[in-house]
C-alpha cells in the first residue's frame, strides 16, 4: 500500500490563494507546456506515422525471426 498525503482545510487555502495570487502566470506556463507536447506529438507521428496493427504485428514478428536467427547463428 503506497502512503498518500492529505491536506488539511489550511493548506488547501494556501495553495488556492497561492493560484489565484499567480493565475495568469501559472495558466501561461500550464498553455507553453501542452502546446510543447502537442508540437512533440506531432513531430514524433511525422517520423514514425502510424500503421495499422497488421503491419506493425507483420514487421515486429520478422524483427523476432530475425533475432531468433542470428542468436541461433552465434550458439
Amino acid at each position: 500500500m503506497q502512503w498518500m498525503p492529505t491536506l488539511n482545510r489550511e493548506e488547501i487555502a494556501l495553495v488556492e490563494k497561492y493560484y489565484h495570487e499567480h493565475k495568469q502566470e501559472l495558466d501561461d506556463e500550464d498553455r507553453r507546456i501542452r502546446a510543447y507536447v502537442a508540437e512533440q506529438i506531432r513531430l514524433q507521428r511525422l517520423r514514425f506515422p502510424e500503421e495499422s496493427s497488421e503491419i506493425r504485428l507483420a514487421r515486429m514478428k520478422d524483427r523476432l525471426r530475425q533475432r531468433q536467427f542470428r542468436f541461433q547463428s552465434l550458439v
